[in-house]
């Protein structure tokens, strides 16, 4: 995810400084980097926990309350990153979804806090904070926020019932996600 953190800036500047053409041509390699960075990420989200398993460091019940949190932030960024496609023809939209896309994937860093001591709510608020300073950004230069952004800030919301106080631990989460971890350890 470095290399992407890398490309969104770098596509920005060729924007902003009217270099379409390279801005397009470099977006076309982009998208097979997307790609290609989605289903890597997909197939970490199950070889992780799964691993932790096969360490002895997770039980089955850890793994498949962690599951959704990675499965979560491949649907997201896959959502987004796929609307930013559809929509590049619409410049106002694309750059407002491509700013989405990154900011599903910051949620793995913010969540990762924890592991510095930050409570889960912490984590949460800095995974907003770039949506929230995009948002502002609007406000400030066009005088309204733009619906992307509203139903991104939506879409991030219903993204956090995948977390452990929420879905994660159910019964009903549980039921289906245990076989999947118990088929692809040991």
């Amino acid at each position: 995810f470095i290399g992407w953190m890398a490309l969104c800036p770098t596509q920005t500047t060729l924007a902003a400084r009217g270099k379409i053409r390279s801005h397009r041509a470099l977006g076309n390699s982009g998208i097979g980097y997307g790609v290609v960075l989605w289903l890597v990420g997909l197939l970490v989200s199950f070889v992780a926990p799964v691993m932790h398993v096969n360490r002895g460091e997770w039980s089955v019940d850890e793994a498949a309350t962690f599951l959704p949190i990675p499965l979560g932030d491949m649907v997201l960024f896959g959502a987004f990153f796929a609307a930013a496609i559809w929509y590049r023809d619409k410049m106002e939209i694309h750059k407002r979804l491509m700013v989405m896309a990154t900011i599903a994937v910051v949620f793995a860093a913010a969540f990762r806090l924890q592991n510095a001591g930050v409570p889960m709510q912490w984590a949460i608020v800095v995974w907003y904070v770039p949506l929230v300073l995009a948002m502002g950004y609007d406000l400030y230069a066009r005088g309204r926020v733009h619906a992307v952004y509203w139903i991104g800030a939506g879409v991030m919301a219903v993204a956090l019932l995948r977390l452990p106080f929420a879905l994660g631990t159910t019964e009903f989460w549980l039921e289906r996600s245990r076989p999947i971890i118990e088929s692809l350890a040991y």
